[in-house]
């Protein structure tokens, strides 16, 4: 029974940490829906299998797979901010 809620946990707490992320903040609302839909799906599904640490690498591939989808590349995404030429090759 401990462990159920142990794993059931980790659920909540992903989402929870991901909800307060920069990249969920910039997500439009329907993308956000999508994403945790996307999340709640493949945990009920069983796809989200193994210990606490396992669950949450899971869930984080899922969660990045989600970003690159959106046309995610780094932490200017979505911004108007340009990188200084001296950083850019």
């Amino acid at each position: 029974m401990e462990k159920t809620q142990e794993l059931k946990n980790c659920f909540i707490e992903y989402c929870e940490a991901i909800q307060k992320s920069w990249t969920f903040g910039k997500m439009t609302e329907s993308e956000r829906k999508t994403c945790l839909e996307t999340l709640c799906w493949a945990n009920t599904q069983g796809m989200i299998k193994g210990n606490y640490v396992a669950r949450y690498q899971i869930m984080n591939a899922i969660y990045h797979a989600f970003l690159m989808g959106l046309g995610y590349t780094d932490f200017n995404w979505r911004t108007n901010y340009v990188l200084p030429s001296i950083i850019q090759n």
